[in-house]
């Protein structure tokens, strides 16, 4: 009893020995009909791959269409493809900013990107000045910390070596307070101004006019509050008169102090630098007397050597790059290719992905398996 046997097929396509998996039916376009008849003969010789193993009945045939040719008229076309002048930028932004303002069209189309480089520019970080290496070494570790977190190479960081630096630093200071004297108002008339050249010996002349209950303290240069208070307190014990006034006053600088506006009893005093110290002038009556001295701080210095290093570091360049394609409208012309691959057993098309070795096991399989339900149906 004869009995008809349907061989199933899995779906599937070959896998060409230059790794390209072609599919058992496809269509393919190529630029040159060269191109085309090429791939023809690929196609061919892949068929003939499918039929190497002539102990399977099941044999497969290349029906092949092409090359056709096809033209278009008025199509975009590549004309021409020029690598993208490099622009560098000190910030992302910028880089972006830059590669936004380069806008596509359908004659022009930029490809662009943007990579980022270390450039031949450095940076410089400095450690604080420390007591110790150890102390100095430390702040370096976190130094390169703090730039790796800000994106900076740590390739390209170079650590200098330990610089060392003696600062002086003023443990305490004194004042060393000379009083010279006192000089009275003895002008025979106020037409006559009052004058004193006061000799300070290379240190800094003081002098406190007491005019009625006031008293007015000038120095060369601005002191600080605490030195106010010490000068006053000295020359009230020099000059006891000065210790019930109602108000002391501040000035200080060579030159001329227009007090007028304060007291009625005050009025404008001069002070000239000299070679050795300083002369004062003032209206007759703008003065009771006039107390005077030098003064002259003494500092207590102590030196010590301090630690610190220095780290360079490249900064970041942004570049732009990429490549700049230019189109025309051109005839395109094309060669199409179609093919399919049909079995002799059956002329389902067969399509999907598996290799030639697995397909070659999966048919001897089947045949096999065919030929032993055939020989038992005849042996019955």
């Amino acid at each position: 009893m004869a009995i008809s046997f349907i061989l199933l097929m899995p779906i599937l396509t070959i896998s060409t020995n230059a790794n390209e998996s072609i599919e058992m039916k496809g269509e393919k376009s190529f630029t040159t009909e060269k191109e085309a008849i090429d791939y023809i003969e690929t196609l061919k010789k892949y068929n003939i791959e499918l039929n190497q193993n002539k102990e399977d009945k099941l044999r497969y045939v290349l029906n092949v269409t092409g090359p056709s040719k096809v033209t278009k008229e008025n199509e975009w076309v590549l004309d021409s493809t020029e690598e993208f002048t490099e622009q560098e930028f000190s910030t992302l932004d910028d880089a972006n900013q830059a590669k936004d303002s380069y806008v596509s069209t359908e004659e022009k189309v930029y490809d662009l990107y943007i990579e980022k480089q270390n450039s031949k520019e450095m940076g410089t970080q400095s450690t604080t000045l420390h007591e110790t290496k150890e102390e100095a070494s430390a702040e370096v570790e976190l130094i390169k910390k703090y730039l790796i977190q800000q994106g900076y190479d740590p390739s390209t960081f170079v650590v200098s070596d330990c610089m060392e630096q003696t600062v002086e630093s003023i443990e305490s200071t004194t004042e060393e307070l000379i009083y010279s004297g006192k000089v009275e108002n003895n002008s025979p008339s106020n037409d006559v101004p009052f004058t004193k050249d006061v000799v300070a010996q290379g240190k800094l002349p003081v002098l406190v006019i007491k005019q009625a209950t006031y008293a007015i303290l000038w120095t060369p240069e601005p002191i600080n509050s605490t030195l106010f208070e010490e000068l006053k307190t000295f020359f009230i014990k020099k000059d006891p008169s000065l210790s019930k006034l109602d108000e002391w006053y501040q000035i200080s600088g060579y030159k001329e102090h227009d007090l007028s506006g304060y007291k009625n009893q005050f009025g404008k005093y001069t002070f000239v630098q000299t070679d050795n110290g300083v002369r004062f002038i003032c209206p007759a009556d703008n003065i009771s007397h006039l107390s005077y001295g030098t003064y002259k701080t003494i500092e207590t210095t102590s030196s010590k050597t301090l630690y610190s290093y220095e780290i360079q570091y490249a900064l970041p360049t942004y570049v732009l790059k990429g490549n700049v394609k230019t189109y025309r409208k051109d005839t395109l012309t094309s060669y199409i290719v179609k093919w399919e691959y049909t079995s002799k057993k059956s002329t389902d098309v067969q399509t999907g992905i598996v290799s030639n070795v697995k397909f070659d096991v999966m048919l001897s399989i089947v045949s096999l398996l065919g030929m032993t339900y055939i020989l038992k149906k005849k042996k019955k």
